[in-house]
């Protein structure tokens, strides 16, 4: 089952929309909590394939951004995979949640059966 919001690098917060003002939790950013409430909710729910899916996501795009930089960032673009992401303030580099996050999706990963 692939959510409204899912996209090929992860969960967007929102639908696109057209606002006024740019808000920091608007299309297309991915918020690295967003992405581990989605694979806890899926898991517990017993949506191990969703949750796997979402988590392998994650963890793609933070280390191909970190191959391409060198940093961790506090969000991601779901769209493109990059830093390219709707900002109301210039985006912090080596976020905290954002190697949390990373830590819980490798380990459930790990913890996982094998992918059918």
């Amino acid at each position: 089952m692939r959510a409204a919001l899912e996209y090929d690098h992860g969960l967007t917060t929102c639908e696109k929309g057209t606002w006024k003002f740019v808000y920091q939790w608007d299309h297309p950013n991915a918020w690295p909590p967003l992405q581990a409430v989605a694979i806890q909710a899926l898991d517990r729910y017993g949506f191990k394939d969703d949750a796997r899916r979402i988590a392998e996501k994650y963890i793609r795009t933070v280390i191909a951004n970190y191959e391409k930089t060198g940093d961790l960032w506090e969000k991601y673009n779901v769209v493109t995979g990059t830093t390219d992401v709707v900002d109301e303030y210039k985006m912090p580099r080596m976020v905290g949640w954002t190697a949390g996050v990373f830590i819980f999706a490798a380990d459930y990963l790990s913890c996982l059966p094998a992918a059918k």
